[in-house]
């Protein structure tokens, strides 16, 4: 009987091993012949939690208390494509997940775009990206950034379309982009409160100019931006920021 069951085992270990070879990636995703891949790729993973008190909030979150918060969770990644091609992305993973009518991704998505190194000067972005608004709160993460000035946390600061950055020398830069306005359809953003006499424009474009400038050996820097922002019909704003 013993004789029989190792006559068996015997028969079964070149069956278990041909499994478990079949079973194995023939190669990995990431193998030790393509490690030097990984110098050209950044992953980051930006958490900020928050331990809130609140004594007042409106509407059908009005309660006294305290909790533990997310404020800010995003996985980002970008990667060199080739010598003069990059790409960007970031999830954010504490906002909505809903597909916007208008520029087809949704709200979490903050980043996904590629930059094309067009000259050593001259540098091409398309996809949705951030706006070239002025001021300093942009330059920093999100995470880091706890209040927005007044127009900046009430502006769109992700958008899709197509801008170039143009370094005139090593103490100016211009940037120009032409953008989507908002991401969302107007009727899909105020559904009914929106009046008679407003219309959709054919297009919800945003025109963006922007001026970066460094006077004095770097001791006074200057960002502005001035940007047309196409809302609806016959109303379009100007902004200088």
């Amino acid at each position: 009987m013993i004789k029989s069951f190792f006559i068996s085992v015997l028969l079964l270990i070149p069956f278990l091993g041909f499994s478990q070879i079949n079973d194995s990636l023939v190669e990995p995703v990431i193998s030790i012949e393509k490690k030097n891949h990984l110098k050209n790729l950044s992953i980051t993973f930006d958490m900020r939690m928050e331990f809130q008190a609140y004594t007042f909030r409106g509407g059908d979150r009005y309660y006294n208390g305290i909790q533990f918060e997310n404020g800010f969770t995003a996985l980002g990644i970008s990667a060199k494509l080739h010598e003069r091609l990059n790409f960007h992305f970031r999830n954010r993973f504490n906002k909505g997940g809903d597909v916007q009518s208008l520029d087809q991704l949704g709200s979490n998505i903050e980043l996904a775009y590629i930059d094309i190194k067009a000259s050593p000067t001259l540098t091409i972005a398309l996809g949705k990206t951030y706006a070239f608004y002025g001021g300093y709160e942009y330059e920093f993460k999100a995470m880091d950034v706890l209040e927005y000035n007044d127009i900046q946390s009430n502006a769109l600061a992700f958008v899709t379309g197509a801008g170039i950055t143009y370094q005139n020398s090593k103490y100016h830069k211009f940037g120009f982009q032409v953008l989507n306005s908002r991401t969302m359809l107007y009727e899909d953003l105020y559904g009914d409160v929106v009046a008679e006499n407003i219309q959709e424009p054919d297009w919800p474009v945003a025109i963006v100019g922007n001026w970066r400038g460094s006077f004095f050996d770097d001791k006074l820097q200057t960002i502005y931006s001035l940007s047309y922002s196409n809302q609806v019909k016959k109303e379009v704003p100007i902004f200088l920021l």
